[in-house]
């Protein structure tokens, strides 16, 4: 057992000394400064074999204090993981073929413990099972296979609906179950006709809205207008942006998104409008067509921001005051 107070600090002496404190400084490091106390000069990253408590200690990085990192009384020798020793997990009583999952009665006296591990295979699907408690007739086991999800749903707070769990959704960090990743979700399909479609049951987390149009005609000459709205209705105000089509033909606008610029009643529309949140119940929107006529086509492009009162629950595509559809048809979805 050996330490040595000049380790890394050997002063000016003479040659015998010196060739003396060599070989104590040598012999510490070959028996990772063993003792039954501290080593006074320390380093940080040194080992020291603490011989009074059977432990391998290293010193950290502030060399201000010693970690413990193994358990060695010279004969056995433990490796420690967060202070945990790994033997721990060898010594606990696991099953690996049961044909049944455990029970209250899986417990202390039939030799379980906290940590213990049972792998259960039923109807040809094996479950892993964890052991919380092993109380006596009160043993309590967690299922923590793959599949626990679409096996069952009990104790999760919310409960998915059937919907969910058919969608395999997740649930959120705001308690709420979500798609997995982010996909696009279709609505319901509108035939168009009359003054407006009006597309409802957009979900409060839809990042991005967007509307495929289709064959859409108009019974006389008038552009194509869309509004937002909240559970308060449609709002008509504070809309920003404008629309240009091929000619060079500009508007701006300030109660509506316009969508197309100069639409003649002979022209059947095709297309697509977008909404992009930006937060704060704020939204872009971008609007893409193009009319196609008996004698040319023409393309328009439009843009825009809204910002709501609150949040984001339906859209209007309209045809003005003076006009209503007579043919079409649109197809929202939404990304959440």
């Amino acid at each position: 057992m050996t330490q040595s107070a000049k380790l890394g600090n050997i002063p000016n002496e003479t040659r015998t000394q010196f060739r003396a404190d060599v070989n104590t400084i040598v012999q510490a490091l070959a028996t990772m400064n063993s003792g039954a106390t501290a080593p006074t000069q320390t380093y940080a990253g040194m080992l020291w074999w603490d011989t009074q408590t059977s432990t391998i200690k290293v010193r950290n990085g502030a060399d201000n204090a010693w970690v413990a990192a193994a358990d060695w009384d010279g004969t056995t020798y433990s490796a420690r993981v967060n202070s945990v020793q790994i033997n721990e997990i060898a010594t606990k009583k696991h099953t690996f073929d049961a044909s049944a999952a455990p029970t209250v009665n899986s417990d202390s006296s039939a030799g379980y413990s906290v940590g213990s591990f049972v792998f259960a295979t039923v109807s040809s699907i094996t479950y892993a099972y964890v052991c919380l408690s092993a109380s006596v007739g009160a043993a309590v086991w967690k299922k923590f296979s793959l599949d626990v999800f679409v096996q069952s749903t009990a104790g999760l707070v919310p409960g998915p609906t059937a919907q969910d769990v058919t969608d395999t959704k997740v649930l959120s960090a705001a308690a709420t179950w979500v798609a997995r990743g982010r996909a696009r979700t279709a609505m319901a399909l509108q035939n168009v006709s009359g003054a407006y479609a009006e597309i409802t049951g957009i979900p409060a987390d839809a990042v991005e809205i967007g509307v495929f149009l289709s064959n859409l005609s108009l019974a006389g000459a008038q552009d194509m207008y869309v509004q937002l709205g909240t559970t308060s209705g449609i709002e008509a105000a504070n809309y920003v942006g404008a629309a240009r089509s091929d000619s060079g033909s500009n508007v701006s606008f300030s109660s509506n998104f316009q969508v197309t610029r100069g639409l003649a009643a002979s022209e059947v529309y095709q297309g697509i409008v977008s909404l992009y949140y930006q937060g704060a119940n704020t939204w872009l929107f971008q609007g893409s067509l193009i009319g196609i006529g008996s004698s040319e086509n023409h393309g328009v492009l439009s843009f825009g921001v809204k910002t709501l009162a609150s949040t984001l629950t339906r859209l209007r595509l309209y045809a003005g005051a003076s006009s209503t559809f007579d043919g079409g048809a649109v197809y929202p979805f939404y990304w959440a």
